[in-house]
């Protein structure tokens, strides 16, 4: 789930995050990956991201489409190398991340209008509820589960809703963050 959460960060930050922060992150990436067991080959690949970024070989641009490629090469890797039960903790938690950092974005822009266009996915919440309460229930410690479907739930209540309003972005924001905590 920290690999997603870093994910989201990089991609989502990538064009205004300053050199060392996304040099860490990818670090941090490396780190998560090599615990879970990914193979040299895909750790290799985020050494020589984090060398060419370091260098300025690659641009923020640049550095957003590699990461974009890589997406597309990286789901079926892992799945290959870690297995099919890590695949849905990486995107949960890079979904969490994304929630709170377009929720937080909308917040700070005050720009509310298009929260139900951008934060409105039933699809996804009932998604992770459901390997939540199945698979993902020996993934993860009790604390995590119980916080992570708590606030699947309240998502879930404001997705109901026909559109957005302040106190729902204000809600998205601050549940999500509370998953984040324990991350």
């Amino acid at each position: 789930v920290r690999c997603g959460v870093v994910l989201a960060e990089l991609a989502l930050t990538a064009k205004t995050a300053k050199t060392e922060k996304i040099v860490s992150n990818l670090n941090l990436l490396k780190e998560g990956f090599s615990k879970l067991g990914a193979g040299k080959k895909f750790l290799k690949t985020i050494d020589e991201l984090s060398s060419s970024v370091q260098t300025g070989a690659k641009s923020k641009d640049d550095l957003l489409k590699e990461m974009d490629r890589l997406a597309g090469i990286m789901v079926p890797e892992l799945k290959k190398e870690l297995g099919d039960w890590v695949v849905p903790l990486v995107q949960a938690g890079s979904w969490l991340k994304g929630a709170n950092l377009v929720s937080t974005a909308i917040d700070s822009e005050q720009k509310y209008e298009v929260a139900t266009r951008l934060l409105k996915q039933p699809h996804v919440i009932d998604y992770f509820l459901k390997y939540v309460r199945r698979e993902g229930k020996n993934k993860a410690p009790d604390e995590v589960i119980a916080q992570l479907e708590k606030t699947l739930l309240i998502l879930k209540d404001i997705c109901k809703k026909p559109s957005f309003a302040k106190e729902d972005v204000l809600a998205i924001k601050n549940n999500t963050q509370n998953v984040l905590k324990f991350l």
